[in-house]
């Protein structure tokens, strides 16, 4: 009898799951765009942490994207700024000291799920001169 009970709780709660919509999904942040700013000059990973630091600036299109450093050896210079960008855009780079910089990227998605995830991430070397 317990088996003949179990079996349409069985089925109401995979007939639930095939309706799960992608609003009630939890993605997982996935970065798609890494950037190392450099000095021209030097070579070196820009933005010495001192008192007053301020970090980079990314926009786009005048919306900030925030400064997710995810590289900081040491609890030195930040060698890598990650993003969850998809598509065409241009990021705007602004940092006390250097010259503004505009970088064209082009990250597609894979769409075939409720998650997005980037087919071809981008990472890319920006040599900032100085103002």
């Amino acid at each position: 009898m317990r088996q003949l009970i179990l079996l349409p709780i069985v089925a109401l709660l995979a007939s639930a799951c095939s309706r799960t919509t992608c609003e009630d999904v939890d993605c997982l942040y996935r970065p798609t765009t890494t950037l190392h700013l450099v000095d021209d000059g030097s070579g070196q990973p820009v933005g010495l942490p001192y008192e007053g630091y301020l970090p980079p600036v990314f926009t786009i299109d005048h919306h900030n994207l925030g400064d997710l450093c995810t590289s900081q050896p040491d609890g030195g210079v930040c060698t890598a700024w990650q993003f969850q960008i998809y598509g065409e855009q241009t990021i705007h780079i602004e940092l006390p000291g250097y010259q503004p910089v505009d970088v064209p990227i082009n990250v597609h998605s894979d769409t075939t799920g409720c998650c997005p995830g980037p087919i071809d991430p981008v990472e890319m070397t920006i040599r900032l001169k100085k103002a």
